[in-house]
């Protein structure tokens, strides 16, 4: 049942993701900038009515296909009612394009309390439907999803409403040229990235089976975990880059990022180091010592490439706000052949999902190198500091043989140890680190940028 949910949610990403079709990047370049209200609705309306209306008819196309091939489809997702599809679309169209209308308005805080409400309503919900009736299935859990978006989506676009008011309007037919010129390649992007993250989900499906997906996901969740932290900036840092460049203060924005990706690098480097001694055990409290046992290796190998994955989504906000979205696409394009090739050629020959989280690990890798020998000379990418990374290593280190010392010196084991030895970690790690003067002040430098 979760493989099949999984792979559904992923599916109804993958359309959503597609619908706009590249249209709405001159909404997000430029309401950053723009303070005046008439000009914000203008930008906003055509390219949020254009992604309502496309998503409903790739939505109905696709529960059309679904109830056509029913049979087939019915394999793999017993029980799932394909009109479903198009409804939870536009609910979480209607949520996607509300929260990102204050996101890059610059109402972080408002942005933050609709996204963080909305999971929380989804499981209250499910939880709900499971008292009432006794089953979690792809259909409750999906109509669980809906609520919530269309509960925050709601309450977002009444007080998007409330300034802006609403328009009719769509984009004219040269305008939507103009956007699917500049945009389009981003939908591609997209599309590589999405086979980059989530198609290894579906060759496991297609070489192994959708159980085997349920086995593997909770355990690249768990190893992805970091990749919160780049995804935060993503929505951060971008809108804030965007307005120094267009204030022509290239200076703060090179500072914006490189701040970006040591923050990212304190944070990141230290959460793999943790993940080789503590990953097992926090997947068997999370799921079960079956699925413990199966996968636990993937944790901290999809941790180590997480690393990679936040200084590459650094790195491609720094060409969207360029808008270089043909290199964007070019770069992602190599890599999704590549990840996908990997994910078949060892699955097929070793038959072990660990092999596809190694897979990961090699294309986020080789995405790295190949963003920085196409933007190495831009005025505003980061730079890694050889020093601040050598003490963040020096202090995860000896932060894990601490952890190992306390493990291998004393017996004791109860469900408190793994939190304990979370916090020890974490205790070690900043005394080591910041222990060092010159630590304390470049990050207290960090923390000032940005604020």
């Amino acid at each position: 049942m979760y493989g099949a949910y999984i792979l559904l949610l992923s599916y109804m990403g993958l359309i959503f993701g597609i619908s706009s079709l590249g249209v709405g990047v001159t909404a997000k370049r430029f309401l950053p900038s723009t303070n005046d209200l008439i000009e914000r609705s203008k930008l906003f309306y055509p390219q949020f009515n254009f992604q309502m209306l496309a998503v409903a008819l790739l939505g109905l196309g696709s529960a059309l296909f679904f109830q056509i091939n029913i049979e087939a489809m019915q394999l793999q997702f017993a029980g799932f009612c394909g009109w479903l599809i198009p409804v939870y679309l536009v609910a979480y169209t209607l949520y996607g394009q509300t929260s990102d209308y204050f996101r890059y308005t610059h109402r972080v805080g408002f942005f933050n309390a609709a996204i963080v409400a909305q999971p929380y309503i989804f499981v209250v919900i499910a939880l709900g439907i499971y008292w009432q009736i006794g089953v979690i299935s792809p259909n409750t859990l999906i109509v669980s999803l809906t609520i919530a978006c269309l509960f925050v989506g709601l309450g977002m676009f009444f007080k998007m409403k409330s300034e802006i008011g609403f328009r009719v309007d769509i984009p004219k037919t040269r305008n939507l040229k103009n956007e699917m010129v500049i945009g389009f390649p981003l939908v591609m992007v997209f599309l590589v990235d999405f086979t980059l993250s989530v198609g290894d989900r579906y060759v496991i499906a297609a070489m192994m089976s959708v159980k085997d997906v349920g086995y593997y996901v909770p355990a690249y969740m768990l190893g992805s975990f970091i990749m919160i932290v780049p995804k935060v900036f993503g929505v951060v840092i971008p809108p804030l880059i965007s307005k120094h460049m267009d204030s022509g203060d290239l200076i703060q924005a090179k500072t914006l990022s490189e701040s970006a990706a040591s923050l990212f690098l304190l944070i990141a480097i230290p959460y793999t180091f943790g993940a080789i001694v503590l990953g097992r055990t926090l997947l068997e409290i999370y799921t079960s010592s079956d699925i413990s046992e199966a996968t636990w290796q993937v944790i901290p190998i999809v941790a180590l490439a997480s690393i990679f994955y936040g200084l590459v989504v650094i790195k491609n906000n720094i060409l969207l706000v360029r808008l270089r979205t043909g290199t964007l696409f070019k770069v992602n394009l190599v890599c999704s052949i590549l990840n996908i090739f990997l994910n078949v050629i060892l699955l097929w020959i070793l038959n072990n999902v660990v092999y596809a989280a190694v897979a990961t690990l090699i294309t986020y890798v080789l995405s790295y190198y190949l963003l920085c020998r196409k933007i190495n000379l831009d005025q505003i990418d980061f730079v890694i500091s050889k020093n601040l990374l050598f003490n963040i290593i020096l202090s995860s280190t000896i932060m894990l043989i601490t952890i190992y010392c306390f493990l291998f010196f004393t017996k004791f084991e109860n469900k408190f140890t793994n939190l304990f030895l979370i916090i020890l970690g974490g205790i070690t790690f900043f005394i080591v680190f910041f222990g060092q003067k010159s630590n304390q002040n470049y990050f207290k430098k960090i923390i000032q940028e940005l604020k």
